[in-house]
Order: structure tokens, then C-alpha cells, then sequence
């Protein structure tokens, strides 16, 4: 059974954000957000389809290797051991848009991790450096969106790389590309929006409280550091906080996963 492209790319996407999850409950989740689009086909995904794609995509798939943390002011060999570490920028703008980024990434962290922050991987800071001209750091809404963007390209990034597909799928087609022209022009045109991302809509993360915001950046930046979380988190939380940033799901059908800031809602 062949399904749209939309059917496929949410079924790899339920895979990868809970590689865990069995067949079924990635069925039920797709099904959820194939009804949950804005302008829904009612197609449906089956059980038994669903375990053949994700086979293939096992089958695949190879995680890349971790990449390292980059601190402030590392410096990184020209050769020999670790040589494959990024250095921290020297260029002033860069070396400001960084720092305000770390400052922000370890304000949300600490309060949901007892364990320092000292860095982001240096494949998110490339990404961070790379389209930090669509942020106005002035503001707490931009510095978050800068990361909640940068993680975005980031994740992409390193799931192409695992499926040994060529990372110029981040192009102008991606979805990524397209959610980040939808925060571009969030003022200025914002009917595109619903054009470009319409899985995005009616609730962008950056309509958000920003308070809520927060919390879903930091549990998301926690998982991707390897970082401890406070309270204890169920299988499958990176999924139902992606989720809670997308308006996928009613609160009722997150309610088994609730993360802290669902509790207070």
C-alpha cells in the first residue's frame, strides 16, 4: 500500500522522535495527525504497512557519532588528537550572537537540570551562526526561536546523516526552510504562513506564552546534551514536547506524558 508523502515523512518522524514506540502506537499517532491537518484527505495508515516502513528504515539508519560540545573560547588543535573539534569564533558579531545564545540556553536549562551547561554541540552552533541574521536578540522571543531553530536544523541535519541521505534536503523545499520564512514574516505576510507550514498553524510556537516556550526549548536542549531532568521523564517525552510546540494533540491525548509544564496549564 502506497501512502502520500506527507503519510511517509510523519511516519519516519514518529520513528525518530521515539524510536522505541511500536508499530501500533506510531500508527496511531500518524492517523492522529493526518485528521489533526488543516485541510485533512482522511487518509489512514495500517498497522501492518506501517511495520514494513519502519524496517526499512531501521534497516538504514546508523546514528551518527555524537558531535562534540563546543565551550566558550575553545580553542581547537590544528592537528593530532581531537582535531576534529570546533574552535570558538573570533569574528565579534558571531562571537555576540553565541554568547547570548549560551547565556539564554543555560537560564532555561537551569531550571530543569541540576547539571551544568557548558556548551552546545558545534554542528547546532553552525546552524545557530548560520541564521542568526532572522533574529533580533534584543528580544527573549527571538533568542528562543533562535534556538528552537537552530535544533531544528540541527535534528534534520543528523537524521539525514543516519540515513545516508544528502543534507541539501535542508534546501528552500525543506520544511524547516519553510518554517523558518514563516518567522520571518510572521508580521509582514503573515497568510503565507499557513501556506508554507500549514502543520504549524493556528498555533506557531512563536504565539506561544513565552514562559511555555521556554520550558519545551529547555526539556528539548536537555535531551539533545544528554542532560539529567529533574523529574522523571516517560518514554517517548522528546515526542509529546515537539508535539505540545506543534498543536498536534489535544491535552487529553497527552495526558499519560504530561511534562511539568502541562501539570500547570
Amino acid at each position: 500500500m502506497a501512502y502520500s508523502k506527507l503519510a511517509e515523512g510523519l511516519i519516519e518522524d514518529e520513528w525518530r522522535d521515539d524510536k522505541s514506540a511500536t508499530a501500533k502506537l506510531i500508527t496511531e499517532r500518524v492517523n492522529l495527525r493526518l485528521a489533526g491537518q488543516e485541510k485533512p484527505t482522511g487518509e489512514r495508515v495500517v498497522e501492518r504497512t506501517v511495520r514494513g516502513y519502519l524496517a526499512k528504515i531501521r534497516k538504514r539508519f546508523q546514528e551518527p557519532a555524537p558531535d562534540p560540545i563546543l565551550p566558550m573560547w575553545q580553542k581547537a588543535p590544528e592537528t593530532g588528537f581531537r582535531s576534529n573539534l570546533a574552535s570558538w569564533p573570533t569574528d565579534p558579531d558571531k562571537i555576540k550572537t553565541l554568547t547570548v545564545l549560551y547565556d539564554e540556553a543555560r537560564f532555561i536549562i537551569s531550571e530543569l537540570s541540576p547539571d551544568a551547561f557548558v556548551g552546545l554541540p558545534d554542528r547546532m552552533v553552525k546552524w545557530a551562526l548560520g541564521i542568526s541574521g532572522f533574529f533580533d536578540h534584543e528580544h527573549r522571543l527571538d533568542r528562543l526561536m533562535h534556538l528552537w531553530f537552530a535544533m531544528l536544523f540541527y535534528d534534520e541535519e543528523r537524521f539525514l546523516l543516519g540515513m545516508k541521505r544528502d543534507v541539501s534536503e535542508l534546501g528552500i523545499q525543506s520544511v524547516q526552510t519553510r518554517a523558518l520564512m514563516s518567522w520571518h514574516q510572521r508580521h509582514t505576510e503573515p497568510e503565507r504562513s499557513q501556506i508554507r507550514v500549514p502543520f504549524l498553524f493556528p498555533d506557531p510556537p512563536w504565539e506561544m506564552p513565552v514562559d511555555d516556550l521556554a520550558a519545551q526549548i529547555a526539556a528539548l536542549l536537555i535531551l539533545d546534551l544528554g542532560l539529567e531532568l529533574q523529574e522523571p521523564v516517560p518514554p517517548g517525552i522528546r515526542h509529546v514536547v515537539i508535539d505540545r510546540a506543534f498543536n498536534l494533540y489535544n491535552q487529553k491525548n497527552l495526558a499519560p506524558n504530561k511534562t511539568r509544564g502541562e501539570a500547570n496549564d
